[in-house]
């Protein structure tokens, strides 16, 4: 009988531990791809997510300084400022600015 409820408890304990080792990753970082009619330099670039597609509250955002190959924007969303704390359960929008070197904001576009 001991040995019975031995098994059962190994069997659900090695269950438990391969469900951990095959659960899908924790997303950390989203790829993010945009063709503008931006020239191939640097730019500083804001990113931001937001709620609804317009007057909507901004969830989340990270700037940072990209170099464009053919005008096109390619990056990983949430590699300076992570996305912890995003609810991705819901629809979400990214929005795209051009930070100027004066530091005024130029929507670049938003999908």
């Amino acid at each position: 009988m001991k040995k019975t409820y031995l098994i059962i408890v190994l069997v659900v304990l090695l269950t438990f531990i391969l469900s951990i080792a095959w659960a899908d990753p924790v997303v950390k970082q989203l790829y993010y791809q945009k063709k503008t009619t931006l020239a191939p330099k640097t730019f500083d670039f804001r990113f931001s997510l937001w709620d609804a597609e317009t007057g909507g509250g901004e969830v989340w955002f990270e700037e940072k300084e990209l170099t464009l190959a053919g005008g096109t924007i390619k990056t990983y969303l949430g590699d300076a400022a992570p996305l912890d704390g995003v609810d991705f359960s819901s629809q979400l929008w990214v929005q795209v600015e051009r930070i100027k070197k004066d530091g005024t904001p130029i929507a670049v576009g938003t999908s």
